[in-house]
């Protein structure tokens, strides 16, 4: 008979997927954390309405602040595409949806994103941003 002992050290970087607590073991996406893949980085306006119900995602719009229309349907962060990288400390959860008037800028804001968080966050893009959105969901801004 052998035995071996081994000592492992907790890696820094992978200490934010430790769960705090029950609540957050049961919420958490192990079949997004454990996949080898990771492709999927846009998400449909029916996906958004989801984490918009379910209220477990930071919701942030890459658009300039002076950019139309003004969303009040749903609690989000504004962070201009330009000062997102500068501005990280703000989002909080460990799931994001970038949006922006048209899902180009946030396509981009979500790359950026997935290279300074790795892995310990899921991020998505809202595809066609806000505009598919509003016509998913049959809202009309002035």
């Amino acid at each position: 008979n052998q035995f071996y002992e081994i000592s492992l050290t907790a890696n820094k970087s992978s200490r934010s997927l430790i769960p705090a607590n029950e609540d957050e073991f049961r919420q958490m996406n192990y079949e997004w954390l454990c996949s080898s893949e990771k492709n999927e980085i846009e998400i449909d306006a029916a996906q958004f309405d989801q984490f918009i119900q379910s209220n477990t995602a930071t919701l942030v719009d890459v658009r300039e602040p002076w950019e139309l229309p003004i969303i009040q349907e749903f609690e989000y962060l504004k962070i201009p595409l330009s000062q997102i990288n500068e501005r990280t400390k703000e989002i909080n959860r460990d799931t994001i949806i970038l949006f922006c008037q048209s899902g180009k800028r946030s396509l981009i804001a979500a790359q950026q994103l997935s290279v300074i968080f790795g892995s310990s966050k899921m991020i998505f893009s809202l595809q066609g941003g806000i505009k598919s959105w509003l016509l998913k969901n049959r809202i009309h801004l002035s």
